[in-house]
């Protein structure tokens, strides 16, 4: 490890601790007290608001309820607050001085650069289907301009059977989820199960989502398809209506290939480029969504767990504590650094 960063490692590692022993016990406060108290006024406005239509009277009450929780909605979960904390102000830092030309940001999404790579339905970005992004990276790697990003597409809808059961036994569950947050390392009031409306997040596609510059001169539009990706015909539409094979047996096993250039597939579809198509697999146990548009090619890498995950549970006793984030910083740099 570089002394700089070694140097910068250490201070950071210091100040991160004194800011995670201060947010510890507010945040036990948080999970135990304020937490399950939003969501049982949650439910209580709810409740409050049906019975008021029938019992006018009881708006009173239902205005106290709701003013209550609006109080409370201010307060900020500790846990997010530490989480912010860090990914905006020491992964900035880490970034800079491994390497200048690349920018972090602890929270950010392209949705037009998204929509231009063609990997996903078309229709997601015209419908109400959600599309987050987290921990935006881009910059320069081996003459290669990119851009990564942690991304979540996703479906809300309205789970009956828990708003309605929620709602009935919020006041008999209240203590038992009191006594859950005493134990659990984390209980966050959208997880508990009585807040009146509840709605369930269905995950359409979750990952990483990358795009490069290609030093070819490519026009057209090609992809490589999953075959079990369940939405292929929407995908497939804008790119040919016959699948084509390459000399590959991996990639005509496990993809379907369309092109609107068969003719120049190959300048796209280099061996070093199935070399890392392969690697990922191997890896993530998944694979990847591959695109080039022109002179950019773009991946999307289906992935259950987060870049740079955050547990304020952990004690920092050194600078170990950012192995994982400097393992999460060279696996992106070792995809960008074998596409080209």
């Amino acid at each position: 490890m570089d002394s700089k960063l070694k140097e910068l490692l250490t201070k950071k590692a210091k100040k991160l601790e004194r800011k995670r022993k201060a947010v510890f016990l507010w945040a036990k406060f948080y999970k135990i007290v304020i937490a399950p108290l939003k969501a049982i006024l949650r439910a209580g406005c709810f409740i409050l608001g049906i019975a008021c239509v029938i019992f006018p009277p009881i708006l009173f009450y239902l205005i106290i309820c709701g003013v209550a929780y609006i109080l409370l909605e201010i307060i900020n979960n500790p846990l997010l607050v530490y989480r912010d904390n860090l990914k905006k102000r020491i992964l900035p830092d880490i970034y800079k001085e491994l390497n200048p030309t690349v920018t972090y940001y602890s929270s950010a999404i392209n949705r037009e650069i998204i929509k231009e790579s063609l990997l996903f339905n078309q229709s997601f970005f015209n419908s109400k289907i959600h599309i987050e992004g987290d921990d935006y990276i881009n910059g320069t790697i081996n003459n290669t301009e990119f851009i990564a990003n942690d991304i979540e597409i996703f479906n809300e809808v309205v789970d009956y059977s828990k708003t309605i059961g929620g709602c009935l036994f919020s006041i008999v569950l209240f203590p038992i989820f009191i006594v859950r947050n005493l134990f659990a390392d984390y209980a966050h009031e959208e997880e508990l199960p009585f807040l009146g409306v509840i709605k369930k997040k269905v995950i359409i596609h979750k990952g990483l989502f990358i795009k490069a510059s290609l030093p070819i001169h490519f026009f057209g539009k090609s992809i490589l398809l999953p075959k079990k990706e369940s939405d292929s015909k929407a995908l497939t539409s804008a790119f040919a209506q016959e699948p084509i094979a390459v000399s590959d047996s991996f990639i005509n096993t496990n993809y379907s290939i369309y092109s609107s250039n068969k003719n120049e597939i190959n300048t796209v579809l280099t061996q070093k480029r199935i070399d890392l198509i392969k690697a990922i697999h191997t890896q993530e146990k998944s694979l990847p969504t591959v695109t080039a548009v022109n002179q950019e090619l773009y991946l999307f890498i289906p992935r259950k767990t987060d870049l740079f995950k955050v547990n304020i549970y952990n004690k920092i006793k050194g600078i170990s504590f950012f192995d994982s984030f400097l393992e999460d910083i060279n696996y992106i740099n070792t995809i960008i650094s074998k596409i080209n």
